[in-house]
């Protein structure tokens, strides 16, 4: 079993690289580098999308929150009200 990461192995085995192949020429080494910076990049931009999806969700739900807060105080008002006028 290697330490090596899944996605690294399959680059690696893809480009006959795999651990236990020969020395890796020199053409394969630009190919490897090259897959390596793409897989990179796409991690890059699925974590940047994921952050802004977040935000965007912790937006809408702080908005939410601060609609509900409202809804609520208006509601105790008028249970205090209410109660206030059965009081009398």
């Amino acid at each position: 079993m290697s330490d090596l990461h899944h996605d690294l192995l399959r680059q690696l085995t893809a480009m006959g690289m795999a651990p236990g192949a020969d020395v890796p020429t020199a053409a394969q080494w630009p190919r490897l580098l090259a897959a390596v910076s793409r897989a990179y990049r796409e991690n890059e931009a699925a974590r940047l999308a994921l952050a802004e999806s977040h935000a965007v969700a912790s937006g809408k739900l702080t908005e939410v929150n601060r609609e509900l807060a409202a809804e609520k105080a208006l509601l105790e008002s008028r249970v205090q009200e209410r109660t206030r006028r059965l009081a009398q």
